[in-house]
C-alpha cells in the first residue's frame, strides 16, 4: 500500500488519521507546504519502507527515537526542511538495519548513505556540523572535508 501525494501543494500538518494505515509501505509527501513537527506516530507505521518528507516546511526536532522503530525503512528523505533541527543519534543506524539512504541535506545534521556493499559514506550538511561520536571511529570516504 502506498500514499504518493508529492507536489500537490498540501498545507498544514500530517494528519493523525494516517496512523491507522499500519500496512503502508510508501509515504511520499515531498514538495508540498506541510508544516509543524514530524509526528511521532510515524514510528508506529512499522511496515514503512520509504518515507519522503523532503521539500516542506517542517520544524522542530527530528523524532529519530520514533523513526528508529521503523525497522523495514530503506529510504528516508527529510532534506529541504530548513527549520528542522537536531543531530543523528549514535544508535540510529544500528536500530535501522535496512536503511539504504538517509537524506538530510541543508539541515544542521549529517547525511548518511549506506551502499549495498555495507559501506557507509558520511558527509557534513553544513560547515558547522559535528559527527556523532560513534561515526568518528568509522572508516569513510568524503566529498570535501568533514571537520570532527
Amino acid at each position: 500500500m502506498s500514499v504518493a501525494m508529492s507536489g500537490n501543494q498540501l498545507q498544514g500538518t500530517i494528519p493523525a488519521a494516517l496512523a491507522v494505515l499500519k500496512k503502508l509501505k510508501y509515504l511520499h509527501l515531498s514538495n508540498n507546504q506541510l508544516s509543524g513537527t514530524i509526528p511521532a506516530f510515524l514510528g508506529e507505521m512499522t511496515a514503512l519502507e520509504t518515507l519522503f518528507l523532503d521539500g516542506n516546511d517542517f520544524s522542530g526536532s527530528i523524532p529519530f527515537d520514533a523513526l528508529s522503530k521503523l525497522t523495514n525503512l530503506r529510504h528516508l528523505r527529510l532534506d529541504g526542511n530548513p527549520k528542522l533541527e537536531g543531530t543523528v543519534p549514535q544508535d540510529f543506524l544500528a536500530a535501522s538495519p535496512n536503511l539504504v539512504a538517509v537524506e538530510l541535506a541543508g539541515l544542521p545534521s549529517v547525511n548518511i548513505i549506506r551502499t549495498t556493499g555495507g559501506g557507509i559514506t558520511l558527509s557534513s550538511s553544513s560547515s558547522g556540523s559535528r559527527l556523532p561520536e560513534a561515526f568518528t571511529r568509522c572508516h569513510y570516504a568524503t566529498h570535501g572535508t568533514i571537520r570532527t
